[in-house]
């Protein structure tokens, strides 16, 4: 019986943990096809990152409502960092994990965090770079 309540509370333990875990295994060009977006290119690590994905995570909702997408490409190289991280923060939103960083030399991403914005063709038409109160005012819907 001891054993059996031991087993349920680690299974209950393990999935708790992962409540948040939003890694998604897909190419960026299928999450945001057709939609407007805001992509977020960061890694857990990075302070200015860890404020950006904070900051966007808690627009989400809003976001959603009106039809756009926010997706982060994290570039952690251990997912186990990656998935701290967003427990941590209860990061909500979607994200690729790019440990091999092919994202970055195809949006020619030199600086993190940066952030994209696309329309729904998938033509980029803003670009912020770093993370501060001047970007924090420029993300508007």
């Amino acid at each position: 019986m001891l054993k059996k309540i031991f087993i349920l509370i680690a299974i209950f333990s393990f999935s708790a943990t992962l409540a948040f875990a939003t890694i998604i295994d897909q190419k960026l060009e299928q999450v945001t096809a057709n939609n407007n977006s805001f992509i977020c290119f960061f890694a857990s690590w990075s302070k200015p990152c860890q404020e950006e994905m904070i900051y966007l995570n808690s627009l989400l909702p809003a976001f959603e409502k009106k039809g756009y997408k926010i997706v982060g490409v994290s570039l952690d190289r251990k997912a186990q960092d990656l998935t701290k991280f967003i427990n941590e923060n209860k990061i909500e939103i979607p994200i690729i994990h790019d440990k091999k960083l092919k994202t970055i030399k195809e949006y020619k991403v030199l600086i993190i965090p940066t952030l994209l914005v696309m329309d729904r063709s998938g033509k980029i038409t803003a670009t912020y770079i770093d993370f501060d109160q001047n970007i924090k005012k420029s993300i508007r819907i």
